[in-house]
């Protein structure tokens, strides 16, 4: 019973290994571990925000939020936390700046793939880190098409201001609290999970 619905699901480990230590490189060849099951399915969505070793095929789908390749560009180790500075030779930076080396050795092929992205502001980062015109990715808005009428919740709520996202550093958590240590009229939500590591 998966979110209150009778639904068949099938869960799989894939093999391999990865052939370099890290969050990042994980990402980086998860691809090659779905090329490996890839004949299997008809249709494979792809929600890694990159397609780095990813099949290159009609029936893969990348749905992008902010491409991977994107976060590489600018030369700082993140751009969440620009306070860490530029990828230097430490262990953190000669890391960053071989998935650097990845994202861009991915650019010089072009895909088959057909890619969404969940704004045009990501689209547009997706073009140009692959080098593809701005039509090449659709947008489609989440959780519904932005074709919607909102309408206003009727009944009265509370003011206040709900975040949600993984708790950690990058998603600056800590200054939402200060925020709302001037703010005290309005309440403050705070919904998420541990970041992984």
């Amino acid at each position: 019973d998966a979110y209150g619905l009778d639904v068949d699901f099938e869960l799989l480990v894939l093999p391999g290994r990865d052939p370099l230590p890290g969050p990042e490189f994980r990402r980086i060849f998860f691809g090659r571990r779905i090329r490996r099951i890839e004949g299997r399915y008809d249709l494979i969505i792809n929600s890694n925000n990159t397609s780095i070793f990813m099949p290159d095929r009609h029936g893969f789908l990348s749905y992008v939020h902010y491409p991977r390749e994107s976060r590489y560009r600018s030369g700082l180790l993140s751009i969440h936390e620009p306070w860490l500075g530029a990828a230097g030779w430490g262990p953190g930076g000669i890391r960053h700046r071989l998935a650097a080396l990845f994202y861009r050795m991915q650019g010089l092929y072009p895909r088959r793939e057909r890619v969404l992205a969940n704004s045009r502001f990501s689209a547009d980062a997706w073009c140009e880190a692959h080098g593809r015109p701005a039509d090449a990715v659709e947008v489609m808005y989440p959780p519904v098409a932005g074709e919607t009428a909102w309408q206003p919740v009727a009944g009265r709520r509370a003011e206040g201001v709900v975040s949600i996202g993984r708790f950690c550093p990058a998603k600056r958590q800590l200054e939402q609290l200060e925020l709302a240590a001037r703010m005290p009229e309005l309440h403050f939500y705070l919904v998420g999970f541990a970041a992984e590591g």
